[in-house]
């Protein structure tokens, strides 16, 4: 894989995005999969189309739907874009439809990842599902993103919070919790609606089968640190903003098997 430097990718990235292209697609399809509690906005991403002249070298738009064996090219470019959505939210460059772009197209990857990989000794970090949550985590905090935004980032945070394929050991949990706390912060749902998301998050698809089988015990162990991470931060954290969501996860915590 063609190494450049982050930083070095983000700026040009900026600068891709912030050059309007008109040719880029409209969103169209079906996301499905995973626990959406909201749909999409308008369907599942399409290709972005790169404009002449403004493609980094062995780099284009679509660098989250590009074939990636190793899991690892497409786990780095979401970091990369965490960065394009930081500097976006600084200092806005991108356009309303450009930022609503990038949300639904890391949406859709996101609730589509199936290669939950962190560190291993001979690759070092892939780790997706973090450095995803990375990227909803800045357009979390974007104040231009509104509540039906926001609404979707927290639908694609419950779509990977407990998978069955994979118990999580290098702080998912926690890397998962930060957009769904920020969401709160800024009003994304109101109590009720936090406390039927963190039932549905707590509530395993097969109850006879959470401590009888591989895929059960992962689930239960992938919930309740993620229910945990969420009950930590808002017991502890000094933002009483997100105690919306605290009645929820302590009936959450109760429920679980």
């Amino acid at each position: 894989m063609k190494k450049i430097p982050a930083a070095a990718l983000a700026l040009a990235l900026a600068a891709c995005a912030n050059s309007g292209d008109p040719r880029m697609p409209a969103a169209g399809g079906d996301f499905g999969g995973g626990w959406i509690l909201y749909p999409p906005l308008s369907g599942a991403a399409t290709p972005m189309v790169q404009p002449a002249g403004c493609q980094p070298a062995g780099w284009d738009r679509a660098r989250l739907q590009a074939p990636d064996p190793y899991g690892i090219g497409q786990s780095f470019a979401a970091l990369v874009l965490s960065e394009v959505a930081r500097a976006d939210r600084v200092q806005a460059f991108l356009t309303d439809d450009e930022r609503v772009k990038l949300l639904v197209d890391a949406q859709h990857w996101f609730i589509n990842i199936s290669d939950y990989r962190g560190f291993d000794d001979a690759d070092g970090w892939r780790h997706a599902v973090a450095h995803g949550s990375d990227l909803l985590t800045q357009l979390a905090l974007n104040s231009k993103i509104d509540a039906e935004g926001l609404r979707l980032i927290v639908s694609a945070v419950g779509a990977q919070a407990a998978p069955q394929a994979h118990a999580y050991i290098h702080g998912e949990s926690e890397r998962l919790a930060r957009p769904v706390l920020f969401a709160a912060a800024r009003g994304a749902m109101d109590e009720a609606a936090w406390t039927d998301w963190l039932k549905a998050i707590a509530t395993p698809k097969d109850a006879g089968a959470v401590f009888s089988s591989e895929a059960g015990l992962a689930w239960r162990h992938n919930a309740q640190a993620f229910v945990q991470a969420l009950y930590v931060n808002v017991v502890l954290g000094a933002d009483p903003a997100d105690d919306v969501m605290r009645p929820g996860l302590e009936a959450a915590l109760k429920a679980m098997p």
